[in-house]
């Protein structure tokens, strides 16, 4: 019997009744509706088939049914298939009906260091029309100009639901644009005003994003999270989930649609691999909801491919999965009650210990996969069997029954996962290396998972990224992706489990926590080697009206470093004064003036520059930065004396702190070879994942402020003089990383650049510059790379030139 199952309920008063919406699923036949005499049809109840997420996620298929009403029944019986099925009684209908009428969707986005401005759309419940207004909070005015309200023409959301319910299009359109100071803005709040009724939002409480009334735990989320970060940092979350297209509602239909077709599933079913490993699904069950845990389970017996095997360790206090599982009789489940609960650690091993698959996957008990998972996993296994495998992945909100937040991972970085376990889920090794590892450590509880992957990358001879969505990390109440916070215990093991990796690899590195809210991301400072003499090369710049300004302001910023064992190699012009910080650098002995051989070819007077260099490494700069930070040069040069390191590359910032450039994309499907990534966020914004604030690994930088050892640097024959300005250090980056080399982006290492038009305008250029000539490089150094695209960006991120953005629907 197909059982109708509700999942939200919505009432509104409209002029002549009440209009009702019924969300539900059913998978197949009809769906009948009974209401008592108080109440009047007036209209025949419209049943629509949408894309709605069942419960299982991996079957999208689900009813909305739509009435209209003379006045709220006591009772709604529905019939699924002609059997009396879900009744909706009259409490139900009135908490639909207390609903914020109002629904309101807006992102922040900063406009300059002190001014930011809010954006998005609003309706009321009754489909009519929404006026907008700003008032002060203090005294119920605001006539000033300095907070602009215009109501443009925007489309409403993509949301089936809605669209069902409003299928007028001039009732989908009520966008609203604000811009304000920040100081501002806490005294401000918006008005919305309808036929029916009025509301009154402050402007805090829309960029916290606490209207969205799809989701009432995360309005006192939000309200924790403004009063314990501050205004700021609200504001940069909020321009994390909107300006860089973090996921949402959005997301939510993108990923639907990117679920596997019913004959897609037909079609692996049939499919016959040379290679059939058994997998073997590791699962440490505690007191897990009989919701969850169902959903869990057919998420797997739901899998196309079918050899697999899973094995449930419970350390629950109750006997609520026993019982559930007697009533399933497939012998590819194994379970075992634990005496005792041994902690998350303790009860992956006693389930570790029944598993005889070819390779071992690890589930948490409350999490879902994706139909096809274990077939994309084997399918990677038919060209090389690999060590460790892992794919991308998503949350599920249980409250809603939405996808959010995907997580779109690079190939392997072993940078990035020295600052967070960004592998995570879902997570795969084959027999011999699960064999080698041991098992989980109680010492790490809560990281368990981090210490794994860090002592599995230690030994793996090979680690595969499959770049899909297959696994969905469930949020509710109870998550650490919910409750961060509230599990520290986690983070603080994590933090222990990275330090001991450190120590087995002879590492003598410090660890530290980034602070809230930035808890499980780590930085490393690695040792210093002060006997190191850095050679700082720098270009002549752009702006040569300004080339005394620039010099001195170099100068400046280096007497200010805490790392003093430099020279600097410049072009000097006829423009430079003999004073100043600049003259006291030269007295000092570290000024070394350089003939400009040819100034349109910059990689020429770099190749010449470091044939007179005296340094260890070299720091290749453009003419207009100087260093913002006085740790900048010893951080960098802590990353670039390691023998796996190629290239390192810092954080270039404009003179109203935001993001110039910090690491860049390379395309070689396109015209536009590299694209500068993270342009025009603040310097605080944590980019897409946290990318901003963690070191992490790309595949080439340009030479704005580019250090490499000098040795590397002459193996490799220097700079190709042949190519453009804007290409030859990133053909410079590729060559590092076809010799094994890691190339890392600091967000540790600040510099910083006036805004100019010439500089603006050569950041431009690299965008749109003539790439053949690194492409033919790119053919003949790195065939795969070229095939297959830039390794360390994933090929699902829209196709931007502001990378990392996620698709829309």
């Amino acid at each position: 019997m197909n059982h109708f199952k509700i999942s939200d309920i919505y009432a509104q008063k409209v002029t002549d009744g009440y209009s009702l919406i019924i969300n539900g699923i059913l998978d197949q036949g009809q769906i009948l509706i009974s209401i008592d005499q108080v109440s009047e049809l007036i209209n025949e109840p419209e049943i629509y088939m949408v894309m709605i997420p069942e419960r299982d996620i991996n079957h999208p298929s689900g009813r909305v049914v739509k009435l209209k009403l003379t006045a709220l029944p006591e009772t709604i019986q529905i019939y699924a298939n002609g059997i009396p099925d879900s009744v909706i009684d009259s409490e139900q209908l009135k908490n639909a009906l207390k609903k914020n009428s109002f629904r309101i969707r807006a992102a922040a986005d900063p406009i300059s260091e002190n001014k930011v401005k809010i954006h998005g759309s609003v309706f009321a419940g009754d489909g009519q029309k929404v006026s907008l207004s700003l008032v002060n909070m203090d005294d119920e005015s605001d006539g000033s100009s300095d907070s602009e309200i215009r109501i443009p023409e925007i489309q409403r959301m993509n949301d089936e639901q809605l669209q069902m319910f409003y299928a007028q299009k001039e009732n989908l359109e009520s966008g609203f644009s604000i811009e304000t100071d920040l100081d501002r803005m806490k005294n401000l709040a918006l008005v919305l005003e309808s036929q029916e009724e009025s509301e009154q939002i402050p402007l805090e409480d829309i960029v916290s994003d606490t209207r969205n009334s799809e989701n009432v735990s995360k309005l006192n989320r939000s309200k924790e999270y403004l009063s314990q970060f501050g205004l700021r940092k609200t504001i940069s979350k909020a321009v994390e989930k909107s300006s860089q297209h973090f996921g949402g509602t959005s997301y939510h239909h993108y990923a639907i649609r990117q679920l596997p077709s019913d004959d897609e599933l037909t079609r692996q079913k049939q499919t016959e691999f040379e290679y059939e490993p058994l997998i073997s699904l590791i699962v440490a069950a505690y007191n897990t909801p009989e919701s969850f845990f169902n959903e869990m389970i057919k998420s797997v017996l739901n899998q196309s491919y079918s050899n697999w095997e899973l094995c449930i360790a419970d350390g629950s206090d109750n006997n609520n999965i026993d019982e559930w599982l007697k009533r399933i009789k497939d012998p590819r489940i194994k379970y075992k009650k634990l005496t005792e609960n041994q902690g998350i650690a303790g009860n992956m091993n006693e389930a570790l210990n029944m598993a005889i698959g070819d390779y071992i996957g690890f589930f948490d008990h409350d999490d879902l996969l994706r139909k096809d998972c274990l077939f994309k996993v084997v399918q990677a296994l038919q060209t090389h069997r690999y060590d460790v495998l892992y794919t991308d992945e998503d949350k599920y909100v249980s409250e809603t029954e939405t996808f959010t937040e995907p997580h779109y991972k690079p190939n392997f970085s072993i940078d990035l996962l020295r600052s967070e376990n960004y592998i995570t889920h879902f997570l795969v090794v084959s027999r011999s290396i699960a064999s080698q590892l041991e098992g989980f450590r109680s010492e790490y509880e809560g990281s368990q998972d981090y210490d794994y992957v860090l002592r599995a990358s230690e030994i793996a001879g090979s680690i595969a990224h499959i770049p899909e969505i297959l696994y969905h990390w469930r949020i509710h109440e109870d998550s650490t992706a919910m409750k961060a916070a509230s599990k520290m215990y986690c983070f603080e093991n994590g933090k222990k489990a990275l330090e001991d990796h450190l120590l087995r690899m002879n590492i003598m590195a410090r660890v530290e926590m980034l602070p809230a809210p930035y808890y499980g991301k780590f930085r490393v400072y690695y040792p210093q080697d002060p006997n190191l003499k850095i050679s700082i090369l720098v270009d002549r710049p752009f702006d040569r009206s300004s080339e005394r300004f620039y010099a001195d302001e170099l100068a400046e910023s280096l007497l200010q470093s805490e790392y003093q064992n430099f020279e600097v190699l410049i072009a000097p012009g006829s423009l430079i004064e003999k004073d100043g910080a600049y003259i006291q650098l030269q007295k000092a002995g570290k000024i070394i003036e350089i003939s400009h051989l040819d100034e349109e070819n910059k990689a020429e007077f770099f190749n010449k520059a470091s044939q007179h260099a005296h340094g260890d490494l070299l720091l290749f700069m453009s003419g207009e930065l100087s260093i913002r930070d006085s740790e900048t040069l010893g951080e960098m040069s802590s990353l670039v004396r390691m023998d796996r390191t190629g290239a390192v590359a810092g954080k270039i910032l404009n003179r109203k702190g935001l993001i110039s450039e910090f690491g860049t994309v390379i395309r070689p499907e396109q015209s536009a070879l590299q694209v500068p990534a993270f342009r025009n966020l603040e310097y605080f914004h944590a980019g897409y994942q946290g990318r901003c604030l963690t070191l992490s690994n790309f595949s080439a930088f340009s030479d704005s402020a580019l250090m490499v050892r000098k040795d590397v640097f002459m193996n490799l024959g220097g700079f190709s003089e042949s190519y453009s300005d804007n290409e030859f250090a990133a053909e410079f980056c590729i060559r590092l990383l076809n010799k094994g080399y890691w190339n890392i982006a600091d967000p540790f290492a600040l510099f910083t650049v006036p805004t100019n038009r010439n500089w603006i305008k050569n950041i431009r250029s690299r965008k749109l510059s003539n790439s053949q000539n690194v492409q033919k490089s790119l053919r003949e150094n790195l065939p795969l790379f070229f095939r297959n695209g830039d390794p360390f960006y994933n090929p699902n991120f829209e196709n931007s030139l502001q990378p990392f953005h996620i698709p829309e629907s």
